[in-house]
């Protein structure tokens, strides 16, 4: 506060590029100064498809969009299967099915998983450890027995991509009880696929 505010038509914020109803200072060069309140809608996504609840938005393409992240998931939480966090064959690591490669190759059209979002091999991948927990622990979580606007959701434990320090180990979640885990990468956990919106 010991600095007297300047100018900014390049960084300064106006009440559309701030959440709504959240107050700021600011300075432009329109001569705009002093106690301002955004007008941004609070969420980083729309919804253009069917909202469940205020958290999530089912996309009618075989996705469901969280308005919390704008993250957007596999509707189908059964899909992905149960598999080891990384193959086991250091040999022909491509050659064996791990939850890794199963999430990556999923795509559009891809047989069972009832996807038509134009989605491409490459843009899935497992869900890091805090977008899987906060999955199953924020508002409106999704768990086995609240499954929110997602199907086949299991009372078992899914693959973060995180590993632990133990380097044997990665983090899962367990959406019946949204507790996390450090698990042996051998076991076999179920794979829940996330892209970006």
């Amino acid at each position: 506060m010991g600095k007297a505010p300047t100018k900014d038509n390049t960084n300064g914020a106006v009440p559309a590029e701030v959440l709504s109803g959240k107050t700021y200072w600011g300075l432009r060069t329109d001569g705009t100064w002093g106690l301002q309140t955004g007008t941004m809608p609070d969420s980083c996504c729309a919804c253009n498809g069917t909202v469940i609840g205020t958290r999530w938005c089912d996309n009618g393409d075989g996705t469901v969009t969280d308005l919390t992240t704008c993250l957007v998931w596999l509707k189908k939480a059964n899909y992905g299967g149960p598999y080891p966090w990384r193959s086991s064959n250091t040999t022909y690591p491509w050659m064996y099915m791990d939850a890794h490669l199963r999430a990556s190759q999923l795509y559009d059209g891809y047989p069972g998983s009832d996807l038509t979002d134009g989605s491409v091999i490459g843009n899935w991948r497992l869900p890091t450890k805090t977008e899987l927990e906060w999955l199953a622990n924020g508002p409106e979580a999704v768990r086995s027995g609240t499954p929110q606007a997602f199907t086949g959701v299991q009372s078992a434990y899914y693959w973060s991509s995180t590993n632990h320090i133990n380097v044997d180990m990665a983090y899962g979640v367990n959406m019946g009880t949204g507790l996390t885990s450090a698990k042996l990468k051998e076991e076999v956990l179920w794979v829940w696929p996330v892209r970006s919106g």
